[in-house]
């Protein structure tokens, strides 16, 4: 039988320098710059020729009138074909678009001699009811901020002091990904559209502490459509960056402990995920612009690589595209060396043979750079030929997962290796709707690629969990390509995992934004609702947010019809201030109720007033006027 050796605790795994062998002869720059202008001439030199531009006239003579007709035509007939191309909304029976960004739902009661279209109930969709209450959910979150800034709201967890945020950096021991989210700023566009903030990254109650928490103010409307509450979802976290956070400090705590590890021989990969609109692709640019410079300047005292060999690549389903070749030609996936650690009893692998792990990409066009310069020069010409396509939330929404794999090749000869991934953007279900069938299909992709990844995380903490001496855990690895291209990352005790969500403050998000923080969770290898937290608390109409940011409640007098009083009630507005002529002289009998004194004229009330005519005819006009001040007309 195999021993089995400890393999939980990263910290004890000894240093592994691998030799990632490229698939074919390595391009230098300058042979990869010249393929890339022989295919741009290609591509020019085999492009049909244009057709004649018009059709001349009878007598052989061409007109300026020609010109101008024909150049509108072709005007006319590409403006058609992008309007074809464009998502469109789906039409209801009749030709009628649906309505589904705001949705008004109303209910007719219509009966034989009552007027049609007469509306009884109306029902509002629930991003709309946010809008139009912004008021006082704005109020509401405002409140609870307050609360938890003065310590009132006790933190679950989510205090994390900066050395222990450092030594959770160096190690995951248990073999989990480091989960960190950032929040962007809300737009003036959106305000503007009557958006407001729903997340919070609240500050740490301890001092040199840094935030681990991440609320979602989740504001909704009781089934009544009156009454309002307000669901505050929290998240732990490895970390938390608030709006003001910039994206050198992202990349210092995520990125370059795993920058610094593929100096030193070791392997990372660092995922992005979010909504699309939600700052995703901003903060791994930066990421990507920070790390490029890093790997050949050196990080934390490391020195840099002497050259870093790129593959850049995308993912859609089940088909991989070199986006470093200007023909986008498809790309195989070959594992090297993953048989050594299958087979039907599990077998720990030695240090050196984690040298044999690799997984080549044949078909990929993999140039190497020696200067900072070159290195962003290649990754510019693959960010073109990435696949996009236009939504309702972003006019460039990423439809497949970019790859960018950097191998740095060090000064003794061993390669390091980061992977930096940027998932696909995640679409609300609204927007779904529009979508073509194309999109739809790119989507559920999406969703099982994501779903291979969370069980390959899952089954990798459980694997570090257990330990030796009790059975093996089976990684899934092979589920899907994007798991594949990472083989290494889930098989090697010493790999560096961590994954960055990007969540949006916009209200109508709200939805998005938590299944997002979910979804990074699971990533994270997480069970489901593990370091998830709820509150949830009323709110009044009437809440109110000072200009230094305190909140009240306005005192609002009930108003109550006279037809509906009781008899506590007309003796209480008969002794009201500014009525004490009636006071004195009015009795009030114990059996009057407001349904019998509104309909009184002035003489029924003499019988009220002892027979006096005149104080029951300004009895009767002081009654008329309270149900005036009482009506809905009135009031509105």
């Amino acid at each position: 039988k195999a021993e089995h050796a400890p393999q939980n605790k990263a910290e004890h795994a000894p240093q592994i320098k691998a030799e990632h062998a490229p698939q074919k002869p390595i391009i230098g720059y300058d042979e990869f710059l010249r393929l890339q202008e022989q295919a741009a001439r290609a591509e020019t030199e085999a492009a049909p020729k244009a057709p004649a531009p018009f059709v001349t006239a009878a007598n052989g003579k061409v007109t300026g009138a020609m010109i101008d007709a024909h150049d509108a035509a072709e005007a006319a007939k590409k403006q058609e074909a992008k309007v074809d191309k464009a998502p469109k909304k789906p039409v209801a029976a009749g030709g009628v678009p649906s309505q589904a960004e705001n949705v008004v739902v109303t209910k007719d009661n219509r009966e034989e001699g009552k007027t049609e279209g007469k509306n009884t109930r109306q029902m509002f969709d629930k991003r709309e009811s946010r809008r139009m209450n912004a008021k006082p959910f704005c109020a509401a979150v405002q409140r609870w901020r307050n609360r938890r800034a003065a310590g009132k709201c006790k933190p679950r967890s989510g205090t994390m002091t900066s050395a222990k945020a450092s030594a959770s950096a160096a190690a995951a021991s248990d073999g989990s990904i480091r989960v960190y989210v950032r929040k962007r700023p809300l737009f003036q566009h959106e305000v503007d559209r009557g958006e407001f903030d729903v997340v919070t990254v609240p500050a740490a109650a301890e001092k040199d502490a840094l935030p681990t928490e991440i609320f979602v103010h989740n504001c909704q409307m009781y089934p009544d459509l009156k009454r309002m509450y307000v669901k505050h979802s929290g998240f732990d976290v490895t970390r938390a960056f608030g709006e003001g956070t910039e994206s050198v400090e992202v990349y210092q705590t995520a990125a370059a402990p795993m920058v610094t590890g593929a100096l030193n021989g070791g392997i990372g990969a660092l995922f992005m995920y979010g909504q699309t609109g939600s700052g995703k692709t901003f903060t791994m640019e930066a990421i990507e612009q920070s790390a490029v410079r890093e790997l050949f300047a050196g990080c934390n005292g490391v020195p840099g690589a002497s050259a870093v060999r790129v593959a850049y690549f995308e993912i859609a389903g089940k088909k991989c595209t070199d986006l470093l070749s200007p023909a986008r030609t498809d790309i195989s996936i070959k594992e090297i060396g993953g048989g050594v650690s299958g087979g039907k009893e599990f077998k720990e692998l030695r240090p050196e043979e984690y040298r044999q792990l690799d997984v080549q990409l044949i078909g990929a066009m993999e140039p190497a750079a020696k200067t900072c310069a070159e290195l962003e020069q290649i990754i510019a010409a693959g960010k073109s030929r990435r696949a996009t396509s236009a939504t309702h939330c972003n006019a460039a929404s990423s439809r497949s997962h970019a790859v960018l794999r950097l191998t740095c090749v060090l000064a003794d000869g061993s390669t390091g290796r980061l992977t930096l991934v940027d998932c696909a953007g995640s679409e609300r279900k609204e927007d779904n709707m529009h979508h073509s069938a194309e999109q739809r299909r790119e989507t559920a992709e999406i969703n099982a690629s994501l779903y291979a990844l969370k069980e390959c995380v899952r089954q990798r903490r459980l694997q570090a969990q257990k330990g030796s001496g009790d059975g093996h855990v089976h990684v899934p690895y092979r589920s899907s390509h994007l798991t594949r291209v990472l083989m290494e990352c889930f098989i090697r005790p010493d790999a560096r995992l961590g994954v960055i969500g990007t969540v949006s403050p916009a209200s109508t998000d709200t939805e998005h934004s938590v299944s997002t923080l979910k979804t990074v969770g699971l990533i994270g290898g997480r069970e489901e609702n593990e370091g998830v937290h709820e509150e949830k608390e009323d709110v009044s109409k009437n809440l109110e947010t000072a200009a230094d940011g305190t909140v009240s409640e306005k005192e609002v007098e009930r108003v109550i019809a006279p037809v509906r009083w009781s008899n506590a009630n007309i003796k209480a507005w008969i002794a009201k201030p500014g009525n004490e002529k009636f006071a004195a002289k009015v009795t009030v009998p114990g059996s009057l109720m407001g349904r019998d004194i509104v309909r009184m004229n002035p003489l029924a009330l003499q019988n009220l007033c002892g027979g006096d005519a005149k104080l029951a005819q300004l009895l009767h006009n002081k009654l008329r006027e309270e149900i005036t001040r009482c009506s809905s007309k009135a009031r509105t």
